[in-house]
C-alpha cells in the first residue's frame, strides 16, 4: 500500500458486502428479489507496516475500527451488486476523511453454519492475487429512467467484479 500513502491522515478502508455468506434463500438463480442475506458482515485483517529505519508495526481489525454504510446495498454472487450513488461518501480516499461520527464496531469470532453445523472460520493467511485489471468492455444494451428519477443500466448480462461507466443524462 505504499504507492498509495499522502501527506497527513491516511485511512485504511475496506468493502465488505454479503458475497454468498450465509445466503438463506434461494428460489431463482440470477434472481436478485429472492436472493437474502442472513450474516452479519464482518471483516478481519493485518497490515503489515516496515519504516525506512527498519521498525515494523501490524495494524489489527479491532474494537476500535469504524464502520458506516455504503453507497453498496446489496451483494451477491448470483444478484450481483445494487450500487446507489446518492450514499457515495465524499472525500472517501482522501486525507480529510472523518470518521468519528461512524458507528463503532464489535469484536467477534468469526463462524460459518453449514447443514446445520457450526464451525470457527480458521486462522489468517496472507494470498497473493492477481491485481484487478479491465478484461472486457461493454456498452449499455439499454437505459431506461425511472418514474422516481433512478435509471436502469442494462448491460445484456449478468457479471460480477468491479465496474465503471459514464452516464450522459439527457440522451
Amino acid at each position: 500500500v505504499t504507492e498509495l500513502l499522502r501527506n497527513g491522515n491516511n485511512t485504511l478502508l475496506a468493502q465488505v458486502a454479503g458475497g454468498i455468506f450465509n445466503v438463506t434463500s434461494l428460489t431463482g438463480r440470477y434472481s436478485k428479489p429472492e436472493i437474502t442475506n442472513a450474516g452479519a458482515a464482518s471483516l478481519k485483517a493485518e497490515l503489515w507496516i516496515t519504516y525506512d529505519d527498519g521498525t515494523e508495526e501490524t495494524i489489527l481489525t479491532d474494537k476500535d475500527w469504524r464502520s458506516t454504510a455504503s453507497p453498496t446495498t446489496g451483494s451477491n454472487w448470483w444478484g450481483g451488486e445494487d450500487y446507489d450513488a446518492r450514499k457515495r461518501i465524499d472525500n472517501i480516499y482522501s486525507t480529510d476523511l472523518y470518521i468519528s461520527d461512524w458507528q463503532t464496531v464489535s469484536e467477534v469470532q468469526p463462524t460459518f453454519t453449514a447443514l446445520g453445523v457450526t464451525s470457527d472460520v480458521g486462522t489468517l493467511k496472507a494470498r497473493m492475487y492477481e491485481p484487478v485489471r479491465i478484461t472486457e468492455t461493454w456498452k449499455a444494451v439499454s437505459v431506461n429512467s425511472l418514474s422516481n428519477g433512478d435509471y436502469v443500466v442494462d448491460f445484456g448480462r449478468n457479471f460480477a467484479g468491479t465496474y465503471s461507466f459514464t452516464l450522459k443524462v439527457g440522451f
